[in-house]
């Protein structure tokens, strides 16, 4: 039988970086915890995957530049990829590092090692439980961990551990100034309904402004609409060229506030051939054919207020 806690030692080792046995302990405290979660939780997850996700979560964490150059002229990668925060490094080049020199090619295990740093939108439950051990794991010290460990194991709340775990995550990278990976922004988004509360305006505007840009809707203006009205925060304004279009975004903003976990009182105007309005309470949108954008001129109306930059 294949010893992998002996050869993430060796791995590890051999890199010499001097913090190589504190990431070994760390390496098995997330396993521990992931084969916790899978049975406290009752999960029904294969065990050997578990614990294979989990020992080799951080196999390739000391592989610099020159070996992940090497993997993506192996694989024939973006070299872009290259570009990400070398903080990442193992997260995404992980997978072929491991399938490179460990022969594993299991998918869902190589998932799970792939997002376990930045999260994704709708994870397996394999991938959910890699995440979110590597962030609670018995290592991890402070206020922050221990709520998302009562989370995980108290309320037996997998997928509400995970939002706590994205939400600290978003609010870390803001307060330091560091780019957030878009991975981790659409799972933020994704997961946000779990931690039962709305999500907040300027997170449902930037959503709903996605929605609106997606239907390749043309001059695309944000107010903000504070100042002037009590009844909603921000006003999108863009014109579209067809009624298939105009469709296409009432239906597309429904389907973005269930899967994101924010309410819409309302749609109007969706059969009318030149003009649709969706009021997200504090978000409201405003999407007409170019003859009943110049008609109706809300850009006028608005035009003395701060417009916000997407």
């Amino acid at each position: 039988m294949i010893d992998y806690q002996e050869i993430l030692k060796d791995k590890l080792m051999s890199s010499n970086n001097p913090e190589w046995l504190e990431r070994y302990n760390h390496s098995l405290g997330v396993t521990r915890t992931a084969l916790a979660l899978n049975k406290e939780l009752k999960l029904g997850l294969n065990e050997d995957k578990v614990y294979l996700a989990a020992i080799l979560h951080d196999y390739a964490k000391f592989d610099g530049f020159d070996r992940c150059k090497e993997i993506v002229e192996k694989y024939n990668l973006d070299k872009e990829i290259l570009n990400i925060s070398h903080k990442l490094w193992h997260s995404f080049f992980g997978p072929y590092i491991i399938n490179d020199e460990l022969g594993i090619d299991d998918k869902e295990i190589l998932d799970a090692i792939r997002y376990h740093t930045t999260g994704k939108p709708n994870m397996n439950v394999l991938g959910e439980v890699i995440f979110l051990s590597d962030y609670i794991e018995g290592g991890r010290i402070g206020e922050e961990f221990e709520i998302a460990r009562r989370v995980a194991f108290e309320e037996k709340n997998l997928k509400k551990a995970v939002a706590i775990e994205l939400d600290n995550l978003i609010k870390h990278l803001k307060s330091i100034n560091k780019e957030i990976n878009s991975n981790s922004l659409e799972a933020y988004r994704f997961y946000y309904k779990y931690l039962d509360k709305e999500m907040n305006g300027l997170e449902k505007l930037k959503s709903i402004y996605e929605v609106v840009n997606k239907i390749n809707a043309k001059d695309i203006c944000v107010y903000e609409t504070s100042s002037a009205t009590p009844f909603f925060d921000y006003a999108i304004v863009a014109t579209v060229a067809s009624q298939r279009q105009l469709n296409a975004l009432a239906g597309n903003i429904k389907e973005d506030s269930a899967k994101y976990g924010y309410n819409i009182r309302g749609v109007e105007g969706a059969n009318s051939g030149e003009w649709v309005l969706v009021d997200a309470y504090d978000v409201l949108v405003n999407v007409f054919t170019k003859e009943a954008r110049e008609h109706y001129d809300l850009d006028r109306v608005w035009k003395n207020l701060p417009k916000v930059k997407m």
